[in-house]
């Protein structure tokens, strides 16, 4: 049975050639891309379409406030499942390699309802979500006591206003983001190493890397330099 259901999967070439069109991917990467999306839509429910929580185990994510938006941002049509038109923009999206790309995405996520600008509120609650995988790099070494991770944040977003010579507590639009994230990328480097992680995992999705070079990139790689 197995076999007859992923015989039923299979994209026709003409299928192949429009996902290719509207993705970086050749044909190869979609077709394995494709059915890794099928076993994972079918993991909770067989829909034919991949909700929050089958996303995250996808993605190998874990549910976080940052997963929720990342989720957001491949469900294109707000609908809070993705199609795999949806998943292999998503995709591609994520895997665009040019910097003013990077900076679009960064700010995509801290401002996910698309308003233009994200707050000091939007900045601290995207940083603390960050810090909380990090969590045990901020104990102080001084007796038992653990910096609250909300304290950092804020001490993070306030740094960032000031490098920036912006009022804290101002709103930022992107042109202001964009400054920052060149000049002063104290806040951005936070979500950029948890953002590597998902580049990865989709670039071993996508068939792009294997394992092996992606455990060789991690070494090798830190957004400090």
């Amino acid at each position: 049975m197995g076999n007859k259901k992923s015989s039923c999967h299979l994209l026709k070439d003409y299928e192949l050639q429009e996902y290719s069109k509207i993705s970086s991917f050749t044909h190869d990467e979609i077709d394995q891309i494709y059915h890794y999306y099928v076993h994972f839509s079918a993991s909770h429910t067989d829909d034919g379409v991949i909700d929050y929580s089958e996303f995250c185990q996808a993605m190998h994510l874990s549910d976080t406030l940052i997963s929720k938006r990342i989720f957001r941002i491949f469900d294109a049509n707000k609908d809070n499942v993705i199609n795999f038109r949806e998943f292999l923009i998503g995709l591609a999206y994520f895997l665009y390699e040019t910097t003013e790309h990077q900076v679009l995405l960064s700010f995509r996520l801290f401002d996910i309802d698309g308003k233009g600008y994200c707050t000091k509120e939007d900045l601290k609650i995207i940083l603390v979500c960050c810090l909380e995988t990090m969590k045990e790099s901020f104990v102080l070494s001084k007796g038992k006591n653990a910096v609250a991770l909300e304290g950092i944040a804020e001490k993070m977003v306030q740094e960032t206003y000031k490098r920036a010579g912006l009022e804290v507590g101002c709103k930022i639009s992107y042109k202001n983001y964009r400054q920052i994230y060149f000049k002063h990328n104290i806040a951005a480097k936070w979500l950029l190493m948890d953002m590597d992680k998902l580049k990865q995992g989709v670039m071993i999705l996508s068939g792009k890397v294997t394992d092996a070079e992606s455990h060789s990139k991690k070494k090798t790689s830190s957004c400090f330099n």
